[in-house]
């Protein structure tokens, strides 16, 4: 399967929160403001060539360790109760769980408020392409 977990991530999280960046990368963000950024870690199957376990971290940003938590815990929410169900550009999200976190992690670099949340989406393409000679 060839597609854009990230993506199918982010369009789920933009589409439930509301007053907070959501992105793959931190280009544009400004230091100390609210944001909430998808990494993906890594990618298994786990039915043939049907269903990924897509890992995913999700940095939560705020001027404050509070804000900072409130969205990585708004975030979680969503991914936890409206992924399962969710679909994007033909790829579905068949269930969600949640490994660890929110994890309280500063940003090395920036000396930001940050919350780590690692969790699985299982993603599966909703219908198969053809196969091509």
């Amino acid at each position: 399967m060839i597609y854009d977990p990230i993506a199918v991530a982010v369009a789920l999280l933009r589409s439930q929160i509301t007053g907070v960046p959501v992105s793959g990368d931190l280009i544009g963000h400004q230091a100390g403001s609210a944001r909430v950024v998808v990494s993906l870690l890594n990618i298994s199957n786990v039915t043939r060539n049907r269903l990924d376990r897509v890992r995913l971290d999700v940095h939560a940003y705020g001027a404050t360790k509070n804000t900072a938590l409130h969205n990585a815990m708004r975030a979680r929410h969503v991914l936890m109760t409206y992924g399962p169900n969710f679909s994007h550009d033909g790829i579905a999200v068949a269930d969600a769980n949640n490994d660890f976190g929110p994890q309280d992690i500063s940003d090395k670099t920036s000396r930001e408020h940050r919350f780590v949340t690692s969790l699985d989406l299982y993603m599966y393409m909703r219908s198969l392409p053809l196969v091509q000679d």
